[in-house]
């Protein structure tokens, strides 16, 4: 009797595995619901930024409509989200469910999602030595952007909304550097799109360590510059795992910071192997990177972090950080004008230049009650975040577009530029001062050389201080080379002629550009 009922129950499980087991779909849709009166729909705040753009509402603005979604829910297993800018209903269905739904009129497209692989989320670390005192590392947060003067001028992201899209917030609501957030109601609204549920301030501290960078303070201690500015919190990660559709949370999260005001978004993640090749980092084949541009489309400065894999075999940077129109933020080392070795790179599998800017990615965050200390590009991207929303605060007339090109300008390398710091740290003074300061008085001297070699000296050095940048370029503008050399004495940096026969050598040191053609 028992070797029966073992077999009938084998047999059970057989003709369960006879159904194709439930998958991630996209299903796309053929017309909107314009029905909606968008002015109710979306928040005013969000309304005033696209007048102010002159961003007039489009189909991609309205709503997927519900009947089609009612239909699509009475098959498919379970349903997660729509997506109003691609018109489509996120689902999990079995194959013989998606062919019926493939077959209702409505439906123009159905596309199956690849659930495999990993995130790299840029998580904080640590581990690494310590070279310099907490005091240091905080204080070269906000000065190396030359943050003060916002802060002396009474600059600090009032007006600005910012979107926060990261793993969870634990005990940001218990902080002592994020209280001022929490009393002057400055947190909008705060919702976990895993749980489809308000935050509940837990999961991951990851968050509320890049909240603190943007807009942590306490007293006299300042982590982030934009204290004054309003809050969205979106939870888009998981904490342990990284599922392929953390994509479309963070798609569903970008909507939502639209539809209720946004004006910057802050997000602090990469995605790249094994899920995607380098060839995927375009600025197109991702769905969060499709994303970004989206929100850049409607008027959105999105900020978002180069990534920790830069002395890691991939070594480039992830996506989103591949999208175009949007400011992508490589990490520099504490005190000293230097790219840190992990820091994401660019350029795109395209070509195009990445990252834009720069900032510390060795810095002290919220801990609570007390300061933590922190690497990653996780909090470089967060410290411009804020300093983005101290200048939009400034200049609220200006487009999402016009800010990222000022900020790129406003970067203490602009026009030169490498594939490592971008145009370098964006600098407050070009904003308060109308120009960039640069601590050194010294300048390139004279060129000097012979038929092998050709030496850059700089006169008046900071001596163990300064940087000297340099680039090679092929004939046709391509980067072949770049890198920077500490200037350790009066005496010049040689460069081999031979090597550069046929290449155009660049030179940046304290301001000053020098371009020569071999």
């Amino acid at each position: 009797m028992i070797p029966r009922l073992v077999i009938a129950f084998f047999l059970f499980l057989s003709a369960i595995g006879g159904y194709s087991q439930g998958e991630h779909w996209l299903v796309y849709f053929t017309g909107k619901d314009t029905s909606v009166d968008l002015y109710k729909f979306f928040d005013s705040k969000a309304i005033e930024r696209r007048q102010r753009q002159h961003i007039s509402f489009d189909i991609s603005d309205y709503p997927v409509k519900k009947d089609y979604v009612q239909d699509v829910v009475a098959i498919a297993d379970s349903v997660y989200y729509s997506f109003r800018w691609i018109n489509a209903l996120w689902i999990y269905a079995r194959d013989n469910e998606v062919a019926k739904i493939n077959e209702l009129p409505f439906v123009r497209k159905v596309e199956k999602l690849n659930d495999n692989g990993r995130v790299v989320l840029c998580e904080e670390d640590t581990a690494r030595s310590v070279f310099y005192s907490a005091k240091e590392i905080l204080k070269d947060q906000i000065n190396s952007l030359g943050g003060e003067l916002f802060i002396k001028n009474g600059y600090r992201g009032k007006g600005v909304r910012i979107a926060v899209l990261d793993a969870g917030f634990t005990k940001a609501n218990k902080s002592v550097f994020l209280k001022h957030l929490f009393d002057n109601k400055q947190i909008l609204r705060a919702y976990d799109f895993i749980r489809k549920d308000t935050i509940k301030y837990k999961h991951s501290s990851h968050g509320r360590m890049t909240l603190s960078c943007i807009a942590g303070q306490k007293g006299d201690t300042v982590i982030g510059l934009a204290s004054d500015a309003e809050f969205l919190l979106a939870r888009t990660e998981y904490n342990m795992i990284e599922p392929f559709r953390e994509e479309l949370f963070w798609m569903k999260a970008a909507e939502w910071a639209d539809r209720y005001g946004a004006d910057i978004i802050s997000s602090s993640l990469g995605y790249e192997k094994p899920r995607y090749c380098r060839k995927d980092m375009d600025g197109k084949t991702s769905y969060v990177t499709k994303a970004a541009l989206w929100a850049a489309r409607k008027g959105i400065l999105v900020v978002n972090a180069a990534g920790n894999s830069g002395d890691s075999k991939w070594r480039m940077l992830g996506a989103p950080a591949d999208a175009d129109s949007i400011i992508t933020v490589g990490g520099a080392q504490c005190c000293k004008l230097l790219a840190i070795s992990f820091t994401g790179v660019g350029p795109t599998y395209d070509g195009r230049l990445k990252p834009e800017l720069s900032a510390n990615a060795n810095v002290e965050a919220d801990g609570v009650t007390k300061l933590s200390h922190v690497y990653g590009t996780s909090f470089a991207a967060p410290l411009i975040a804020g300093f983005a929303a101290c200048v939009l605060g400034m200049h609220p007339d200006w487009t999402n577009m016009e800010l990222r090109q000022k900020l790129m300008e406003s970067g203490h390398l602009y026009p030169y530029f490498d594939y490592s710091l971008g145009y370098g740290l964006p600098q407050a003074s070009y904003f308060i001062l109308g120009h960039k300061f640069y601590l050194s008085t010294g300048k390139i001297d004279n060129v000097l050389g012979n038929d092998n070699y050709i030496g850059v000296r700089v006169l008046y050095p900071q001596i163990g201080r300064d940087i000297l940048y340099y680039r090679l370029e092929d004939e046709e503008g391509h980067i072949v080379k770049y890198g920077a050399t500490v200037v350790e004495s009066t005496m010049p940096v040689y460069f081999d002629k031979n090597y550069l026969k046929g290449k155009v050598l660049r030179v940046f040191y304290n301001g000053e550009e020098r371009v020569f053609h071999f």
